[in-house]
């Protein structure tokens, strides 16, 4: 299981590369159109409607690197706001949209989903190749959040200690009809890694992102 908060890395490199290629673009359009105006011949001078046109074009570009560069500023805001966030939520209950089955070290996997009505459930869960691999018959079950467990077998008594799987929910009420359900995932959050983009967040080691969390509980006495 994952623990703690992996290393912040820096973005400098990437920011830095894109000013100088912006500041050498402005450079380059000012040296031609100087270069333009200190070679024109003098008994046919540039058109000043040529000349307002560039100037016109200097002014779009001038405008739209600046706009490019406050809306990286503001993506690299938020995504600082979105990085230190996630820290704050190391020990708080949170649950999420999810369809991953985690198993870690023989310790059963559990899968939760939300039903809008009563339905019949069957439960295919598929390994890494998306080969379906353990089908589990809940029987009917009533509407909201419904859990089950899955201990790790396969559908011919095979052990799967670790890994990650994926699982479907198939719902069926009472006229035949499917019903939708929503996969998700309740836990406590163990870890965060921060290396990449986006903070990925660990439950009962199952990871997961920022934009798949639906609302974090405080829990008591939590021991990670």
């Amino acid at each position: 299981m994952l623990t703690g908060i992996s290393a912040l890395p820096t973005y400098e490199t990437k920011t830095t590369t894109a000013k100088a290629e912006d500041k050498l673009g402005r450079d380059s359009f000012l040296k031609m159109f100087i270069a333009q105006m200190n070679n024109q011949d003098p008994l046919n001078p540039m058109d000043i409607s040529q000349m307002s046109s560039q100037l016109a074009q200097y002014s779009s570009l001038e405008q739209l690197l600046n706009i490019n560069s406050n809306l990286e500023s503001i993506e690299g805001i938020q995504n600082s706001s979105n990085r230190y966030q996630s820290i704050d939520l190391i020990g708080k209950e949170v649950q999420a949209d999810s369809s991953t089955l985690v198993l870690d070290n023989g310790k059963a996997a559990n899968g939760m989903f939300y039903l809008g009505e009563a339905a019949n459930c069957t439960v295919q869960i598929f390994d890494e190749n998306g080969a379906s691999i353990r089908k589990i018959d809940l029987g009917v079950l009533e509407p909201g959040n419904n859990e089950f467990e899955w201990d790790g077998f396969d559908n011919n008594k095979k052990l799967y200690k670790s890994g990650q799987f994926i699982y479907e929910v198939t719902a069926i009420n009472n006229n035949n009809n499917l019903v939708s359900v929503d996969k998700t995932i309740k836990g406590v959050v163990t870890g965060i890694n921060l290396n990449d983009k986006e903070p990925v967040i660990y439950v009962n080691s199952t990871p997961i992102s920022m934009s798949q969390i639906m609302n974090v509980n405080m829990v008591k006495d939590t021991q990670i």
